[in-house]
């Protein structure tokens, strides 16, 4: 009898020792972590779009219904989480290790390596080493390693042409790994962006892409990214409300998913909501201190504020090195509203000849390059042909489409300016804020048809504002 008390006890001890072993493993408190990944020279054997695409999975996977608030450290700012995790990732005769560091702020750093026979796996392992629980593995991640790679590389792919090669791959993983959410995912995020820089993609693909994302959303409900893309896809294709209702229900589910605030912002800034966009950024900033938000991705909602400071410093003094169409390309407008011609010409050289750049920011960055080189005919021919091409495009993007009526008025336009202004309001646009203060449409206001638009922006904020209202933003 005293012996298997005994034994009781070392086994008590042991438990108690192993669960204080992964307390101190675990990011402090469940606080907010910054995600790094190691140099390119850490991850042997990776193409970049490998290495970038294992970061995003990883990062879906912490975030997977562990509570866990994750933030890339390319977009940390000032003020950021203070607790990192930075990961390096070595395949050796067919086995993949993970070298991971954890720096705390009020713990001493800990490092440690987790080996597997398959990404995935060790992609767990890692979890595990972190005192969290490894749900990603059924839901999200495929098991077979040559299609995880695979998946890594279209997860972060923006082809600038035909894509009939990535759909072969993506449909290649499929048939392979049919219940892999993050597969889907990668599909409907591919084909999203063919349909908003193909004018020529086919009518049934906008539907294979929102089927693309439910079907990921039904597989892995609680992915914060798959929510978010899908409603940004919402929000480009004028539906805020829907966009909205997924959304605000994906944040119910992940309270601590940052991402999930910035594509509510989107949405209701989109919607003229930017006080509920104000908000949802707030809450965003107070899980994960101050952030610049996901590659390729801007904060309108200061912009339409009129907070010009912090909409400069979010988007931060940009860099050869480092290219971005969208942020580079609204570094160029900021000095444009600020009155710098000069200053602008440079971030919008930038962004139109960016490497695998978003395709329409680039052809309107390309517009205001010829209008500040005192281009203003050939900068009109080239805004009225990106117009005529946009117009059959499947998913409108009406934010965007607002850039172009700009684009026309401070290029001397009214009239145009007002067509296209039209046309935003008809995609959905409504942020009645900035069609009144922008800068750029001050040659079009005024007129009848202009006092007509405003009333139409007001009645359809009044409608919006009676099913949002500001209790619905009370994070």
């Amino acid at each position: 009898m005293r012996r298997i008390v005994l034994l009781l006890a070392l086994f008590a001890a042991a438990s108690t020792a192993v669960l204080e072993y992964r307390r101190n493993l675990r990011p402090s408190s469940l606080a907010p972590l910054q995600l790094r990944l190691a140099s390119a020279e850490a991850f042997p054997g990776l193409t970049p779009l490998e290495r970038r695409g294992f970061g995003v999975l990883l990062k879906d996977s912490l975030e997977y219904r562990t509570g866990l608030a994750v933030v890339e450290s390319e977009a940390v700012l000032p003020g950021g989480p203070r607790d990192a995790l930075t990961v390096a990732l070595a395949r050796t005769g067919g086995r993949i290790g993970m070298h991971l560091v954890l720096d705390r702020a009020s713990r001493p750093q800990r490092a440690g390596d987790v080996w597997a026979e398959t990404p995935a796996g060790a992609v767990g392992a890692a979890l595990g080493w972190l005192g969290l629980e490894d749900g990603a593995r059924g839901a999200l991640l495929p098991r077979d390693p040559a299609a995880f790679w695979e998946l890594a590389r279209m997860t972060v792919s923006r082809p600038q042409g035909p894509i009939q090669g990535d759909l072969e791959v993506c449909a290649g993983i499929l048939a392979r790994e049919p219940g892999c959410a993050e597969a889907w995912l990668a599909r409907a995020r591919l084909l999203n962006n063919h349909i908003l820089d193909d004018n020529r993609a086919p009518a049934n693909l906008q539907d294979r892409c929102e089927q693309d994302y439910l079907t990921a959303l039904a597989l892995a409900p609680d992915c914060p990214r798959a929510a978010t893309l899908f409603g940004r896809f919402r929000t480009e294709i004028g539906n805020q409300r829907a966009a909205l209702d997924l959304l605000l229900g994906a944040v119910r589910r992940s309270p601590k998913a940052p991402r999930l605030y910035e594509a509510v912002a989107y949405a209701a800034r989109s919607a003229g909501l930017l006080e509920g966009a104000s908000r949802a950024l707030a809450r965003r900033d107070a899980l994960s201190g101050p952030s610049r938000g996901e590659a390729e991705i801007t904060e309108n909602t200061y912009l339409y504020l009129g907070d010009l400071d912090r909409f400069e410093a979010v988007l931060g003094p940009g860099s050869s090195a480092q290219p971005d169409t969208l942020r580079d390309f609204y570094r160029g407008y900021v000095r444009l509203l600020r009155g710098d011609p000069p200053g602008a010409a440079g971030h919008f050289r930038r962004a139109a000849f960016t490497p695998g750049g978003n395709r329409a920011f680039m052809d309107l960055a390309g517009v205001y390059v010829l209008a500040l080189d005192g281009r203003r005919d050939e900068a009109l021919d080239v805004l009225r042909r990106l117009w005529a091409e946009r117009v059959p495009i499947r998913i409108p993007d009406g934010e965007f489409t607002f850039k172009l009526a700009e684009a026309f008025g401070y290029l001397g336009s009214p009239s145009e300016a007002q067509d296209v202004a039209n046309r935003a309001f008809a995609q959905g646009f409504g942020c009645l804020r900035w069609y009144e203060h922008s800068p750029f449409l001050a040659c079009a206001r005024g007129t009848l048809r202009w006092a007509a638009l405003e009333q139409h922006l007001k009645e359809r904020l009044a409608l919006m504002e009676a099913s949002y209202p500001r209790k619905k933003f009370n994070f």
